[in-house]
């Protein structure tokens, strides 16, 4: 995003976008056109818009979500003309979840990664569901459960 407001709206670079709280999800480098600058008072509360080729990049100066169609209307984009959404998320949000036909989730490393199985555990007691799956195990009821057996 400080690379955007450097050159200024309408200029074109190399941008690295991504990675940069968590980089298991590595990062990219394309060349990109500056379409819109969001400035505000706080510099970490700034976004830019970029272009590359057919795809429009939202960036921001900080890590935050892009949950709501405001987020994008504010940006100038127009969620009705745009065929694909991507949004970097754990999850679906219930303003955007209706443009979505269908609604499609790619699991990939970082730091929102939902493929929970595949996580990286330091501290977990083994075998422990669902990350082990090979081992007997007879749940044991307790409480009202086990007065009801």
């Amino acid at each position: 995003c400080e690379r955007a407001f450097a050159i200024g709206t309408g200029a074109e670079t190399r941008f690295a976008i991504g990675a940069t709280l968590d980089p298991a999800g590595g990062r990219v480098t394309l060349d990109c056109a500056v379409v819109r600058l969001a400035d505000h008072a706080d510099p970490r509360e700034r976004e830019a818009v970029l272009r590359h080729r057919g795809l429009t990049i939202v960036v921001s100066a900080r890590r935050r979500p892009y949950h709501m169609i405001a987020d994008f209307r504010r940006l100038g984009l127009d969620l009705a003309t745009i065929r694909i959404l991507v949004v970097k998320s754990g999850y679906l949000s219930p303003e955007l979840a209706p443009l979505a036909r269908p609604a499609l989730m790619a699991l990939s490393d970082g730091v929102v990664n939902q493929d929970v199985a595949h996580l990286t555990r330091l501290r977990t007691h083994r075998p422990t569901f669902p990350f082990d799956t090979e081992f007997d195990w007879t749940p044991m009821p307790r409480g009202q459960a086990a007065r009801r057996a």
